[in-house]
């Protein structure tokens, strides 16, 4: 079945994104890892925006046929969104599940969601069709359906370890064999940006609106005493316990503040935690709501972007970065390959005493001149969502011939001022 995007019914229709897409004539088909209606992640911020420009499926995953046989999904029709703009989440059907053995079935069974996707976008007037593909997983799609052209979204070094390994065959293939790459962080283009011509390097973004706008003080920050050194985001393995605990006992009279989930899976983080937690000024304030992890940086004396330096976090872009520049807070970060672009805005630390070092400047520099702060405001803006998926939409029109480039371009000059000013997670999301 169809299902509505759910962001179309948190502000959307205000700021101007529900209609019929500018260019309705392309039509993308998105395949992601995870659902629509799953925690609100870059690749959500992007698509829903990129409606704004073509029609937009997002290809939920399918289920494997034990979980249909044992889950039995309900067999409705198709059901139309209402007012939901360009992008409609497609839910497989169940009789179209995934199958591992024998091939041919699975293969079969893969083609022909993917003639779904494709039939749904014709049927609403496209028919230039992209395959905009966020994983590796997905180099297979691209002998099962007939395209126009095909976008690889790289936002992750998706083998997740500390130290390099050989780039999987899948991937290599697929960048060499998409029209158009795209990666996320300077690290990644560094890493796999010299196979395809066509690669681009676009950042991470922000919802600026919301991140930049002043924030009352949450009930469970209220207590804890300043200075505040607070990280907001998944708590996960790629972050330095040692140097935070370190710093913790080092000063006893900075409150450290950590605000987000437990990564799944890394079974080695409650035992860090709880040690952590024993001390009497480190306050763990547990998981939010996407929307509600934007209250906390802009009380924060300092925000902290504590990585350990691996070859993992090397490619990452973090998302905190443009959400703390957004508050105006000063921030305090590893030396990881994309912060060191931003040296003239982050205060990079590598070691205990160094991390000491440039909080306690920070804190000693307390009022800040208000031209620091707005640089870092700024900065942020330039970063906001609207204007990144622009970029991104500018890439897949390109990707599509000179033709349905300069109608893009042409229809990008006329539309800059009337933009939307942008488009928030759902409230609901976990």
């Amino acid at each position: 079945m169809v299902t509505p995007p759910r962001a179309s019914t948190h502000g959307a229709e205000q700021r101007g994104v529900v209609g019929p897409p500018l260019l309705p004539e392309v039509g993308v088909v998105a395949l992601v890892q995870e659902r629509f209606d799953s925690t609100w992640m870059s690749r959500h911020q992007v698509l829903v925006r990129l409606a704004r420009w073509f029609h937009v499926v997002w290809m939920n995953p399918a289920l494997e046929w034990r979980q249909v046989l044992r889950d039995r999904p309900w067999r409705g029709e198709q059901v139309r969104p209402p007012r939901s703009g360009g992008l409609v989440a497609l839910d497989p059907p169940p009789w179209l599940p995934i199958f591992y053995q024998p091939l041919w079935l699975g293969r079969a069974t893969e083609a022909a969601r993917l003639r779904r996707a494709r039939k749904e976008l014709f049927r609403r007037g496209a028919d230039r069709i992209a395959l905009h593909t966020w994983r590796p997983k997905f180099r297979p799609a691209l002998d099962r359906i007939d395209y126009d052209s095909c976008i690889y979204h790289i936002i992750d070094d998706y083998s997740y370890s500390d130290t390099r390994l050989p780039m999987p065959v899948n991937e290599r293939e697929l960048i060499e064999l998409a029209d158009a790459v795209i990666v996320h962080s300077p690290g990644l283009l560094e890493r796999k940006g010299g196979i395809n011509p066509r690669t681009y390097q676009i950042p991470n973004g922000v919802d600026f609106s919301t991140a930049e706008a002043k924030q009352s003080e949450p009930l469970d920050l209220k207590g804890v005493p300043r200075p505040r050194i607070g990280y907001c985001g998944w708590l996960k393995k790629q972050l330095d316990w040692d140097l935070l605990q370190s710093l913790a006992e080092r000063h006893p009279d900075w409150s450290f503040v950590f605000v987000g989930a437990i990564t799944p899976f890394h079974a080695e983080l409650p035992e860090v935690l709880e040690r952590l937690d024993r001390l009497p000024n480190v306050h763990l304030l547990g998981a939010k709501q996407s929307h509600e992890l934007l209250q906390y940086p802009g009380h924060f004396d300092v925000c902290m972007m504590p990585y350990r330096m691996t070859a993992y976090t090397n490619c990452i872009y973090p998302l905190k970065l443009h959400e703390y520049l957004a508050t105006g807070t000063p921030i305090v970060g590893t030396p990881i390959r994309t912060l060191r672009d931003f040296e003239q805005t982050v205060a990079l630390a590598e070691g205990v005493d160094a991390w000491s070092e440039q909080i306690r400047r920070i804190l000693e520099q307390r009022p800040e001149d208000e031209e620091v702060v707005s640089r870092r405001v700024d900065l942020a803006r330039a970063h906001d969502w609207d204007a990144i998926t622009q970029r991104v939409a500018r890439v897949i029109a390109g990707s599509l011939g000179p033709e349905v480039s300069e109608r893009f371009d042409s229809i990008a000059a006329q539309t800059s001022s009337a933009a939307p000013s942008g488009i928030h997670a759902p409230r609901e999301s976990p």
